[in-house]
């Protein structure tokens, strides 16, 4: 079936965001070259908290709404992955910047609360 090669796909996503990650922790200073090691950390840690929560989301759908195509759920959870992945980069960016109160942290919140009920309304 077509979405087992997308799920497999995501896991390999996942995989490979993860090792990437893990580099950019590990083997990047980010004293030496700042600008580099902040964007590095933010690119990887936005990929692999997308791919982690679409995998997520992916398989309590799967679990939950049995009725539904496979292939909605893929969708739904490819784009709640992204919403939450957005958020949580967000965040941290706010917090990088020494911005991040409860406010800014509650409008980005509500920001992908909001985006996510466009997309159920607009279905």
């Amino acid at each position: 079936m077509i979405w087992n090669r997308y799920v497999f796909s995501l896991m390999i996503s996942f995989l490979v965001s993860a090792l990437s990650f893990f580099l950019v922790i590990t083997r990047m200073d980010p004293f030496d070259d700042e600008q580099l090691a902040v964007a590095l950390f933010f690119v990887s840690l936005f990929l692999l908290t997308s791919s982690l929560t679409s995998l997520v989301g992916y398989f309590i759908r799967v679990v939950f709404y049995r009725s539904e195509l496979f292939l909605n759920h893929f969708n739904v959870s490819l784009r709640q992955g992204i919403l939450i992945a957005l958020g949580i980069t967000g965040l941290f960016g706010l917090q990088v910047l020494q911005t991040l109160g409860w406010w800014n942290g509650l409008m980005v919140i509500c920001i992908c609360v909001f985006t996510e009920l466009y997309f159920v309304a607009k279905e």
